[in-house]
């Protein structure tokens, strides 16, 4: 649709006045620990990328601070009356320093924040955001992408900023939306960045050298905000394939090689067996004859491939109090947090709850409530390390304290046959399964219907997950049915205890402490729920046809 003339004249006028109501924040300090080398200094068609962070900005700034760790040197590349140069703060304290330190020396209502490794900005990005701040009276005006929430390409009132970014860094935390729970964030949808950035290139970080070739290359051959799509990001993406991962397939007999390298390169050839290629192992020079068949598939895993299911250690920390180190997948991580505090009983009253703050960079996830927790709970649980294996030390609830819990009496009927549906149905769901066969899935099942189904490395995870999506949610857990691809062991029999949830179901076996401990409670253990098959372990009856046992 053509711009009128009215249209250009206001949009100019608004970005007129944005100029003068917002700050440039240019964050230059971070350590660069993938790059080798300090990004400001590193240059794009001759020019720094820290002179070009500033050069993008000049546009809807009219003025810009650069915060750095490198303060004498970046001063030394000269600079022009409205770009100050500032020390950070406190150094290496994260971009959140970096957000703190750069209000303070701003002077105007907004600033809009920039890392200085992003080489490309959407024309009418910052236009688009500061309209959004006017109209929805918000205090940070952030993007989502593919990525997630973009807190270094956002837009934030300085307010705010000084009000209480500096509460948040006392406690340790370092990312940047640890304070968005206490001001008005306005997350744009990506349909919105999409129509002005269709492969989200604005949210692109430059963190290996071999990024920058392409790059440089664009800029030299014409100065440009924007990269053509053959240096978009997202078609580099179309190119590598969605798998991610380089691969050999070989077919004994002939082999016939076909290996995608990290660069994207791929390089195919055949070579028949028993050709006298020395470069062969003799096991493939020499093949037996395989149950398996006679194909061959080796995985070269590589930087942001999803082909193998993945693990980090995140330590849980309850009112700045550190509770726990789990070892999970980096997937809807409030949940586990959440349905592990509940399940350990560190958590009861969800209207209490205040945030959740996860940092996945440094593996941390913050949980605040004004729930008041008993401190011999807190001292319990305190600091100890959990990990993602089949090992014991997965709950802190003792067999006494589990012995002491409110007996499950809830009366539940369930056909077999809807058992069978459900546990299918959440196979179904599970997408990380299905691509790399190595994660547990869990799921809960209120009123016939998959309320929620979570995937995790663990299996206890993933249990964690689903009870805490369904606390949050306020769902009754006295009519709810767990649902586990992993073994059932003890410690999700106690967990399932605290939320009186009656009736357990997996693929897979129960343990002798897990049925002891159904049966005392009162819970129903279904294991191998497979094609042709159920065995119930204890409380039978809530399964029909099970009653005559």
């Amino acid at each position: 649709m053509n711009q009128t003339h009215s249209d250009k004249v206001q949009n100019e006028a608004l970005r007129s006045e944005m100029r003068e109501q917002i700050t440039g924040i240019v964050v230059a300090g971070g350590r660069s620990r993938r790059m080798g080398t300090d990004k400001s200094f590193v240059t794009l068609a001759d020019e720094p990328m820290v002179k070009r962070a500033v050069r993008l900005l000049e546009p809807y700034c009219k003025r810009i601070v650069i915060v750095t760790n490198a303060l004498e040197a970046t001063k030394a590349l000269g600079w022009p009356d409205h770009v100050k140069v500032v020390s950070d703060d406190i150094p290496f304290q994260g971009p959140l320093g970096g957000l703190s330190t750069g209000a303070q020396h701003a002077e105007t209502p907004w600033i809009f924040v920039r890392a200085v490794d992003m080489p490309w900005l959407a024309p009418n990005l910052i236009d688009m955001m500061y309209q959004r701040a006017l109209d929805k009276k918000s205090d940070v005006v952030i993007p989502l992408s593919d990525r997630g929430n973009e807190p270094l390409c956002a837009l934030y009132s300085r307010a705010a900023v000084m009000k209480w970014v500096q509460r948040v860094l006392d406690t340790g935390r370092r990312r940047v939306i640890a304070f968005f729970q206490y001001v008005r964030v306005d997350a744009i949808p990506q349909e919105e960045i999409r129509k002005l950035d269709p492969n989200e290139d604005s949210f692109l970080n430059i963190n290996h050298p071999d990024q920058l070739v392409e790059i440089d290359t664009e800029l030299k051959n014409g100065d440009c905000v924007m990269p053509s799509e053959k240096t978009s990001q997202k078609a580099k993406e179309k190119e590598r394939g969605k798998d991610g991962g380089a691969f050999e397939s070989k077919q004994l007999g002939r082999i016939h090689i076909e290996t995608e390298m990290a660069s994207g390169e791929v390089t195919s050839g055949e070579v028949a067996l028993g050709s006298g290629e020395e470069s062969l192992r003799p096991s493939l020079r020499e093949p037996k004859p395989s149950l398996a068949g006679n194909a061959i598939k080796v995985l070269h895993q590589k930087p942001g491939s999803t082909r193998l299911p993945t693990e980090k250690p995140f330590t849980i920390y309850l009112n700045d109090i550190e509770i726990s180190t789990v070892q999970a997948t980096e997937s809807h991580l409030d949940d586990m947090a959440l349905g592990f505090l509940v399940s350990e009983g560190l958590l009861s009253d969800r209207n209490l709850l205040k945030s959740v703050d996860i940092d996945k960079k440094h593996g941390l996830i913050y949980v605040e409530s004004d729930e008041v927790v008993p401190s011999k709970l807190i001292h319990k649980t305190s600091k100890r390390y959990v990990t993602s294996g089949c090992g014991k030390g997965v709950t802190f609830s003792s067999i006494d304290d589990v012995a002491a819990f409110e007996r499950v009496k809830e009366e539940l009927y369930i056909e077999p046959s809807d058992l069978h549906e459900w546990i299918k149905k959440m196979t179904d769901i599970s997408e990380s399964y299905k691509t790399s066969g190595g994660s547990h899935s869990s799921a809960i099942v209120i009123d016939g219907e998959l309320k929620v189904v979570r995937e995790d490395v663990g299996r206890h995870n993933a249990v964690d997950k689903v009870i805490g999506n369904a606390w949050r949610k306020g769902l009754d857990m006295r009519k709810a049915i767990l649902l586990c691809t992993g073994r059932l062991s003890y410690e999700i029999t106690a967990k399932s205890a605290r939320q009186h949830i009656p009736l357990i179901a997996s693929r897979s076996a129960a343990t002798d402490l897990s049925v002891s401990i159904a049966q005392e409670v009162g819970i129903t253990l279904a294991g191998y729920v497979k094609a042709t098959q159920i065995v119930v372990y204890t409380h039978p009856e809530r399964i029909v046809g099970g009653e005559r046992y």
